[in-house]
């Protein structure tokens, strides 16, 4: 179990294990879709954007094209909308775009539902271990089975990604390990502090909250594609519009283990990080996977700086992937 007061913060390279896109893939697709000579997004943006006027065609397939043209130029996706966020349409297609991929991709993952029984993923990594199984593994260690709801307490989850893998993997395991009803170990997930900083392609049936209800990796028709994708945020939204900076910001301060995986250290998510109450001591794990020596000790440097005025932070960067962190770390959770 978790005994200390934990935040872990994954960025899209956390996604490998269960075959979700790396940003650059994410960049990638969406160039391709909004170039292909069958727009799968059309319809979604046809009364929205007087597709059937020339005008508004003409203008469409500008923006397309200006989005698609600037993938491989752009740090993400999100940084790209946040560039140009001033032109309203550009964003539009740029969210829509985020959201038709992002489905997709949840089709094309580890956990999505196969054969007859909606509730159940064929999910052949469950022969191999992830760091989604570990970290639970961690979690229901010397846990009774009465106790379930008490197994994430300490435990605050930062994602940077759009998708619902966390959540849905999250249910299978504490069902099939505690051996509860499906609905109970709902309960529980729903429960867990997780927090998408920007935004989600909507909540799942059985969650909580004013989102957009979503099945996993649906095909959704053009009304609800507009809906989902009013709910990704750009960089420049999260700051103007929600409580979430506030959410990490309570988080970070009162965690005494902070952990990083998967998260690319990029300009805009530091501001993410930057504590305004940061209460005790903490530790602060980076996994560093495939960063320079330099880049590291730079980074290590600013998370002190970032996680605590008076640099009250131990960092340890880690050149491994999330569940080997989980590993060779695992004392420090206790």
């Amino acid at each position: 179990m978790f005994s200390k007061p934990t935040v872990f913060v994954a960025g899209a390279g956390a996604g490998v294990d269960y075959n979700m896109p790396l940003g650059k893939d994410l960049k990638e697709n969406i160039a391709s879709k909004l170039t292909a000579s069958e727009d799968p997004l059309w319809q979604v943006h046809m009364t929205p954007m007087d597709l059937m006027r020339h005008q508004g065609a003409d203008q469409y397939r500008a923006l397309k094209a200006l989005i698609a043209s600037n993938m491989d130029r752009a740090e993400s996706i999100d940084n790209f909308l946040h560039t140009h966020s001033e032109n309203q349409k550009l964003v539009t297609i740029g969210k829509t775009a985020i959201a038709y991929f992002i489905l997709e991709a949840e089709r094309g993952s580890s956990f999505m539902p196969r054969g007859r029984d909606a509730d159940y993923f064929s999910y052949l990594g469950k022969a191999t271990e992830s760091w989604l199984s570990r970290f639970c593994t961690m979690a229901l260690t010397g846990i009774l089975r009465s106790e379930a709801r008490t197994a994430f307490e300490q435990v605050t989850i930062v994602t940077f990604n759009y998708d619902r893998c966390i959540e849905m993997y999250l249910v299978d395991h504490i069902k099939d390990y505690l051996d509860i009803p499906l609905e109970t170990a709902r309960e529980i997930v729903d429960s867990i502090d997780i927090i998408h900083v920007y935004g989600k392609v909507g909540k799942l049936p059985w969650q909580s909250g004013p989102s957009s209800e979503v099945e996993y990796g649906a095909h959704l028709s053009p009304e609800q594609m507009t809906a989902v994708s009013k709910e990704i945020r750009t960089f420049t939204e999260r700051l103007e519009e929600d409580n979430t900076q506030q959410r990490i910001d309570a988080a970070l301060g009162a965690a005494e283990l902070i952990v990083f995986s998967g998260f690319s250290f990029g300009y805009s998510n530091w501001e993410f990080l930057e504590c305004s109450w940061p209460g005790n001591p903490k530790t602060a794990i980076a996994g560093l996977y495939g960063v320079s020596k330099p880049n590291q000790e730079n980074i290590a440097s600013r998370l002190r700086d970032y996680l605590h005025p008076t640099g009250e932070v131990t960092v340890h960067t880690f050149d491994k992937g999330f569940l080997d962190l989980l590993y060779d770390y695992s004392t420090f959770f206790e």
